[in-house]
């Protein structure tokens, strides 16, 4: 072996393979003439060694492929490396998106679910009207709030009270205002199934990526299912921010452009847009609920948050459009994010008013 310091690794490893080392050195020394005819008249060898291709000059590890032509057996090793190369580079982009989208909706879960917990453990406006209207002979006229016995949950609550209403008028707002928490658990809870399915869906897309062993049914399955090239990111979730309130969806562009996919693409005719009046500033769309009406507070919180995210932030009031998608327009040749609006409502609202009752 002294005489052939520069044999290498693979070499060595090769005559240690073929039980060099338990040979005579008579018999040690025909291997090693062999193997140098070997390796000057060359057979090539496309093999694996560590689940890699490699061009060899002997058979070692997992012969896949035999040739006397070196220029076949360059061929046969590029096609055989790139294979892999790019297969493994491929899976490891989509399981990057597959695991960033898991990531996000796992996030959207738990706040969904944190906020309907909370919903359920609260008392609850339809119990609030109950406690008013078995109480009323205890509540004083003009009162702002009043401290009563919360019978479902055996301890006293403070409710709020318009103090020009009487108590069974109270008792009626309070039973309204039931009407849309109602509304906005369901939406929550068909919200959690939904992203539910979407995790089970993305949890398998995890699996199946994981299976091929083929570059082009790779790229097949991720085509079908819509997670190549920026399809990943063209889920309203992922475009606009949204926040809700009484069960009703609030959508915000991010950009001009943005505003533009939001107000021509996204929106629907019954949906209501909203934009600070005569400045630049985020579109905002509030989505229709079939057979309900937009309420009054969720107008003006939406209103609110256009303000804020416009040049009148700082102002201590400000003017927003109020209006049905279907009266706001593209006209061709108008800049990026700007709209006509054929018919509006204006409010007036203060910025600073978007807060706390929608996590911004």
């Amino acid at each position: 072996m002294r005489l052939y310091p520069t044999l290498g690794k693979l070499v060595n490893g090769y005559l240690q393979d073929s039980g060099f080392g338990s040979l005579a050195p008579e018999a040690q020394w025909i291997m090693l003439q062999d193997v140098v005819k070997k390796l000057e008249n060359p057979t090539f060898y496309i093999t694996l060694l560590g689940e890699l291709p490699t061009l060899s000059l002997l058979p070692l590890g997992d012969v896949q492929e035999t040739t006397a032509d070196p220029v076949e057996a360059a061929n046969l090793f590029y096609s055989r490396y790139a294979r892999i190369s790019f297969l493994d580079r491929e899976k490891r982009e989509a399981v990057k998106s597959l695991l960033k989208r898991k990531a996000q909706t796992e996030s959207y879960l738990a706040k969904t679910w944190e906020k309907l917990n909370e919903l359920e453990n609260e008392t609850r406006h339809g119990q609030m009207a109950d406690i008013l209207m078995a109480n009323m002979h205890q509540i004083p006229p003009f009162s702002e709030s009043v401290e009563l016995e919360d019978f479902y949950r055996n301890r006293t609550v403070r409710i709020k009270l318009k103090k020009d209403l009487s108590a069974q008028r109270n008792a009626e707002v309070y039973y309204r205002k039931a009407r849309n928490e109602k509304i906005e658990i369901r939406n929550l809870e068909e919200a959690i199934a939904r992203k539910e399915g979407d995790l089970a869906e993305i949890t398998r897309h995890l699996t199946a990526t994981d299976a091929f062993e083929s570059t082009r049914e790779l790229r097949k399955y991720l085509k079908e299912n819509g997670l190549s090239g920026e399809k990943t990111a063209d889920t309203p979730e992922q475009l606009f921010r949204q926040y809700e309130m009484m069960g009703f969806q609030i959508w915000m562009g991010r950009s001009a452009r943005n505003n533009d996919l939001l107000t021509v693409q996204f929106a629907r005719k019954e949906d209501l847009w909203l934009h600070a009046k005569d400045v630049s500033g985020s579109h905002v769309i509030i989505r229709h609920q079939s057979g309900q009406n937009f309420p009054d507070p969720v107008i003006r919180k939406a209103a609110a948050l256009a303000a804020w995210h416009s040049r009148k932030r700082n102002d201590t009031v400000c003017p927003v459009t109020v209006t049905p998608r279907k009266y706001v327009r593209k006209q061709k040749g108008l800049p990026e994010g700007a709209v006509i609006v054929e018919k509006e409502k204006v409010v007036l609202v203060r910025p600073a008013d978007w807060g706390d009752s929608i996590d911004n």
